[in-house]
């Protein structure tokens, strides 16, 4: 089943069992919680057996992606296609943030608060990511690795799993504190103010987050080794894929999704700012053809593209695969490419998709 189909019969699921999960919402007591949690997990099951999710009150539903990063990239079109009859629930992709609000945490044995755990920022422009330092007394005396679990944990509970991901690039812990650190409850407006400050975005989706990126080109028996340059919202796909690497194209294959890009020979005519501007062309006459990003109405997106010194690339993460072929043809028809697709792999041959009148 491909992701879209797993998704539709999830909210079939629920709509169709919205009675029995408002009562679990709204009266938690009246039901065996191991006996509630079996329930619930039918349906998510529809999704993947391994999904993380919590279940509760004011008929919320927030999953988690666990610090996998593919879902970050598929749990927010579930959630788009959450359907219309369900609008007195709320569903978030991932774990919500606390809003800046104060609360205590007790793990392994150690009871924190997040006003007690003191940080020190410090924001790399060039990559609009954040280093931490902290420091807290208790988590001091744990071993390094749930040292580490703990203040992530606490952090993704502050801060939310969105903006952990997209903007966290390390954290370390200290043996004392230092001056000018603050309370871990403030981070995120503390990270809000210096993205405003640098006029930068602040976007809440993964790939509405796209970085550039170069290469040396060389010569190679395999794919995309002439590129150049380019742009991803998707770098854990990309280094991947250069690694030799399949574990996030098989992370997203298992939940019906399929990673894939576009190529078409690089028109001789062109400079590298013409080519680079018909690339961006293509990609939103593609983006255009599978659907408004976001809307949940979409089969696809477009994760970025690169230029090669011979060929052109456009990087896809497909929902839902059947009728892309006849989507494409009929978007691209127009121009004189001959286009071929592969999965986002090393060792992945090119297909033919369609051919154009001139170039091969």
């Amino acid at each position: 089943m491909t992701l879209l189909e797993k998704t539709d019969a999830f909210w079939k699921w629920f709509v169709e069992n919205r009675p029995a999960l408002e009562r679990l919402a709204d009266c938690p007591g009246e039901r065996d919680p191991q006996e509630a949690a079996a329930f619930v997990e039918q349906g998510v099951r529809l999704l993947s057996p391994d999904l993380r999710y919590t279940f509760g009150g004011r008929r919320q539903f927030s999953f988690s992606a666990g610090g996998q990063e593919p879902l970050f990239y598929l749990l927010p079109y579930v959630v788009s296609r959450k359907p219309g009859s369900l609008s007195d629930w709320r569903f978030h992709p991932f774990v919500s943030g606390s809003g800046g609000a104060s609360f205590d945490f007790l793990i392994y044995n150690t009871r924190c608060s997040t006003d007690q755990i003191s940080l020190a920022l410090r924001f790399d422009p060039d990559s609009a990511s954040f280093q931490l330092e902290f420091y807290h007394p208790a988590l001091c005396e744990l071993d390094p690795p749930r040292q580490m679990s703990a203040f992530y944990a606490m952090m993704d509970l502050t801060i939310g799993e969105s903006l952990s991901w997209l903007f966290i690039d390390g954290a370390q812990p200290l043996e004392s504190p230092t001056d000018n650190m603050f309370p871990l409850s403030q981070l995120e407006a503390r990270m809000r103010e210096a993205l405003q400050a640098m006029n930068l975005p602040l976007p809440n989706r993964p790939d509405e987050r796209c970085v550039r990126y170069g290469f040396r080109p060389r010569k190679s028996i395999f794919p995309r080794f002439d590129v150049f340059e380019g742009t991803t919202c998707y770098t854990g796909l990309l280094n991947d894929y250069y690694g030799g690497k399949t574990e996030q194209f098989d992370a997203l294959q298992a939940y019906g999704a399929r990673a894939c890009y576009l190529s078409y020979p690089r028109d001789p005519a062109l400079d590298a700012g013409q080519a680079r501007q018909m690339r961006y062309e293509l990609e939103n006459v593609l983006q255009q053809a599978l659907g408004p990003k976001g809307s949940g109405l979409e089969t696809g997106v477009v994760l970025g593209g690169a230029l090669g010194r011979e060929r052109c690339y456009i990087d896809l993460l497909l929902y839902h695969e059947p009728g892309f072929a006849s989507l494409t043809q009929d978007a691209l028809a127009g121009y004189p490419y001959f286009f071929s697709l592969a999965d986002f792999c090393l060792l992945s041959p090119p297909a033919p998709l369609l051919s154009g009148p001139r170039f091969n």
